[in-house]
């Protein structure tokens, strides 16, 4: 017999309920879209806001985005996947969503955006706090974040690329 640790068990429940869409919709004048990627999206086949079932035809939670703004003061940044995308005033503004840690362990770094005729590269990088000491403790804690991005030029009928590579 297999015995399986009661915190695997709650890691893996965490996950399957953090992973899922927000279920609320989009405000009037929004678009969304999903970010092309390797594997299958987080959320139901009508988009990335499009509720799906869990395990066992159990509803998944919804989750909301947390707004936040990227602090350039983090350290040791990377890139971290995109989870969805959607827009803002005409196309002007991008909302991008991601999944990271929590403060002080993981906190939004900045935004690389490239954006040419046929896409916008966007690029999320998540860092730490630079006041957390080499020994802090953090909770292993996923939640769903977004950030704003004002583009040079409208999105319009450009792809929305992760330039995470993943």
């Amino acid at each position: 017999m297999r015995l399986v640790r009661p915190a695997a068990v709650l890691v893996a429940a965490g996950l399957l309920v953090l992973g899922c869409g927000d279920g609320t919709g989009e405000p009037s004048g929004t678009t969304t879209g999903p970010v092309p990627t390797t594997s299958p999206p987080a959320s139901g086949p009508g988009g990335p806001d499009t509720p799906t079932s869990g395990p066992g035809g159990l509803p998944d939670v919804p989750t909301a985005p947390e707004r936040v703004e990227p602090d350039p003061s983090a350290v040791d940044a990377r890139p971290v996947p995109i989870e969805s995308w959607a827009t803002e005033d005409a196309g002007r503004t991008l909302l991008v969503r991601f999944w990271s840690g929590v403060a002080p362990c993981y906190v939004p770094a900045g935004v690389d955006v490239v954006e040419t005729p046929e896409q916008v590269t966007v690029t999320v990088l998540v860092g730490r706090d630079p006041s957390a000491g080499p020994d802090v403790v953090c909770i292993e804690l996923a939640k769903l974040y977004e950030v704003a991005v004002t583009l040079e030029e409208p999105l319009g009928d450009r792809a929305v690329v992760d330039g995470a590579g993943r």
